[in-house]
């Protein structure tokens, strides 16, 4: 395995989290009455919770250069309890894939019409076009990818957050609605954040260098992402449909984010003895199976998956500090 200058993790990690359901999360915490001192509150309990639980993780992948399945395989003796949270990886990520999957198609329906049988080909269409770079180029994909994708997300960012104090709540804090903010956006990349993040620091040896990137650009996509939901206080269609530079943006944000999803898994489906090829073609028809079921109750099945998120995330993330304050060397 090449390994890689800290400063890429920037760029692959930001492609990770560029999440349009940020947005989403975003404009709900808006419409809920949140004050923006909630808002930064909460944010910032969220982030800072993710990287304290990420730390051990991004630790001990850059050290054994190893990811997140082959340091299970190191470091957790039961060989059944091993497969279960190697195999809970592509369980979860097949879930975003068609979350993801399917919303990039809703995105661009409206220019392709209401015909069930062009959604189905879309879906299925963009599960396997989502897949290929990732197959072939792995790691440096990740990492172009997320060039582009940055670059997008300054871009939509800047054209349209327009803050207005009228339209802004000031001044109020309740513990109850902040608290319940922090979990929402917790929910969102904790899972990735002890999971995934290890199959991008394995390709790094500098770990405090490594991670410093990994906090820069987990702090600075879901922030900006999420400050545009909350003060643009719409919904994503309507906010592709304003113009073409928010359309590419959001479909930009949902390519490098699958693209990620997939290498992730596939990182994984190799450890349990599945081949790249047979991981192209079992993983995108999961998914299209699963986009086409899910469509009419999107944002239920969305609303159930992130709260899911959060409670398997926060006890794989404190494993791995168990297990990195018994490493010795470490």
């Amino acid at each position: 395995m090449k390994l890689q200058k800290p400063s890429s993790l920037f760029w692959s990690w930001g492609a990770y989290v560029f999440l349009p359901i940020n947005i989403i999360i975003g404009t709900i915490i808006s419409s809920s009455g949140a004050s923006i001192e909630e808002l930064i509150i909460s944010l910032f309990m969220a982030l800072f919770i993710m990287m304290i639980l990420a730390y051990p993780a991004v630790c001990l992948s850059s050290i054994y250069e190893k990811n997140y399945s082959q340091s299970v395989r190191c470091f957790l003796k039961n060989r059944r309890v091993a497969v279960f949270f190697i195999f809970l990886v592509p369980l979860i990520s097949v879930g975003w894939y068609a979350i993801q999957t399917t919303m990039f198609v809703k995105l661009i329906q409206p220019y392709i019409g209401e015909k069930p049988y062009i959604f189905a080909l879309l879906v299925i269409g963009m599960s396997y076009i989502f897949a290929l770079g990732v197959t072939k180029f792995e790691y440096s994909w990740l990492k172009n990818a997320g060039i582009v994708g940055m670059l997008f997300l300054i871009i939509m960012f800047a054209t349209n957050i327009i803050i207005r104090n009228s339209d802004i709540k000031h001044g109020t804090i309740r513990i109850n609605c902040v608290l319940d903010y922090t979990i929402q956006i917790l929910g969102t990349w904790i899972f990735s954040s002890v999971t995934c993040i290890m199959d991008i620091t394995s390709h790094i040896k500098e770990r405090k260098k490594g991670f410093k990137y990994i906090i820069l650009a987990t702090f600075l996509t879901n922030i900006l992402l999420i400050a545009l939901g909350y003060f643009i206080n719409t919904n994503i269609e309507a906010m592709a449909a304003t113009s073409i530079v928010n359309l590419i943006a959001l479909l930009v944000a949902i390519w490098t984010t699958n693209d990620s999803n997939f290498y992730s898994t596939m990182r994984s489906l190799e450890e349990l003895g599945l081949s790249k090829k047979k991981t192209l073609l079992c993983v995108p028809l999961i998914s299209c199976v699963l986009s086409l079921l899910i469509v009419e109750k999107f944002e239920t099945y969305l609303i159930e998956w992130l709260s899911l998120m959060s409670w398997v995330g926060i006890p794989i993330g404190i494993m791995w500090w168990i297990i990195y304050l018994k490493e010795g060397n470490v």
